[in-house]
C-alpha cells in the first residue's frame, strides 16, 4: 500500500510540475513579443529535468528565460519574418491563376523545411553555446540527417494542437509535456551527432 501511495504521489508530482511550468510558460508569452524567449525558457527547463533530474520550475525558467532573451527574441524575429513571407507568398499564389501551379510547389517545400527546422531550433539553442545563424543551421542539418525523428516531432506538434481542439482545458499542460517530448527525441540525436561549431 505505501508503494502505491508512492507511486501515486510521485505521478502526481511529475504532473503538477508539468502543470506549474506551463502556467508560467502562458503567462511569459502574454506580451506576444515574449514567445520566443518563453519557449527557449521552458525548453531549458525540460532539458534540465531530462539531463540532470533538476526539478525546480520558477527558478529555473525565469533564469533561462533571461539567459536565453536576446538570442530567442533575435530567432523569433527571424522565424516570423520567415513565416510571414511564406504566408503573403501563399496567399499571393492563391489570387494568380498563371503561375499557381509552377511556384505553389516551392512554397510548400520551403514551409515544410521550415517546419522540420523548427523541431530542432530550440533544443539546440538551450543544449549548445551557439550564434544564432549556427543554431538555425545545426537545426537545419539535424533535421535533415534525422529525418524520422524530425517527423515524429512534428507528430508531436501536431497532436499538441489536435488536443487543445479536442479538449481546451490542455492548454494548461499539453505544451510543457509536448515541450518535454521533443527534447526527448532532440536528446537521442545529439548523442549520435557532432554538431557544426564555428
Amino acid at each position: 500500500m505505501n508503494f502505491m501511495n508512492g507511486k501515486f504521489f510521485r505521478v502526481l508530482e511529475i504532473l503538477t510540475n508539468f502543470f506549474l511550468l506551463n502556467l508560467i510558460w502562458l503567462l511569459a508569452c502574454l506580451p506576444v513579443v515574449t514567445i520566443f524567449p518563453a519557449t527557449a525558457a521552458m525548453f531549458a527547463v525540460s532539458r534540465q529535468w531530462i539531463l540532470h533530474h533538476d526539478e525546480s520550475v520558477f527558478k529555473a525558467f525565469f533564469k533561462h528565460f533571461k539567459d536565453n532573451l536576446k538570442q530567442s527574441f533575435i530567432i523569433g524575429v527571424l522565424w516570423s519574418s520567415f513565416a510571414l513571407v511564406l504566408y503573403m507568398n501563399f496567399v499571393l499564389l492563391l489570387e494568380i491563376e498563371s503561375i499557381k501551379f509552377v511556384l505553389f510547389p516551392f512554397v510548400i517545400l520551403f514551409s515544410g523545411l521550415m517546419l522540420l527546422t523548427t523541431v530542432f531550433l530550440f533544443p539546440v539553442m538551450v543544449h549548445y553555446d551557439l550564434r544564432v545563424l549556427d543554431i538555425v543551421k545545426n537545426s537545419f542539418f539535424l533535421a535533415m540527417g534525422f529525418l524520422p525523428r524530425s517527423l515524429l516531432g512534428i507528430g508531436v506538434m501536431i497532436g499538441i494542437f489536435l488536443l487543445f481542439i479536442w479538449q481546451p482545458m490542455t492548454i494548461f499542460i499539453s505544451f510543457s509535456m509536448g515541450c518535454y517530448f521533443i527534447f526527448q527525441i532532440s536528446k537521442k540525436v545529439f548523442e549520435k551527432k557532432q554538431i557544426v561549431t564555428p
